[in-house]
């Protein structure tokens, strides 16, 4: 079916508008051909937009998944340094009881 059914001339129209009318629909395939030129540029420029988004998001993740790493590995080291610490702390403490426990005794 013609989209344009009610513009299609009788067919005891003249050469002249037959000649319009031809010309008419040409400009208006050369306007679609433009409008789908155009918007086939908008597509491609969006995609470009899209994956240009995509690679900054990819380009983030990995420096957060990196940053986030780090800090893991910080907090690690803090634990074990921590304990470590602490267990010196409990030899100083116990060293400490000995030496009182032998203070005491020499004064008895």
């Amino acid at each position: 079916a013609w989209p344009y059914r009610e513009e299609i001339p009788a067919v005891e129209a003249g050469p002249d508008e037959l000649r319009n009318w031809c010309q008419e629909l040409e400009k208006r395939l050369a306007s679609a051909k433009d409008a789908e030129a155009q918007a086939t540029k908008k597509v491609a420029a969006l995609r470009k937009e899209v994956e240009s988004a995509w690679q900054s998001l990819a380009t983030a993740e990995a420096a957060h998944t990196r940053q986030l790493n780090a800090e893991r590995s910080q907090v690690a080291r803090l634990k074990r340094e921590l304990e470590e610490l602490r267990a010196v702390e409990a030899t100083r403490a116990r060293s400490q009881s000995g030496l009182i426990a032998r203070i005491a005794d020499l004064q008895h």
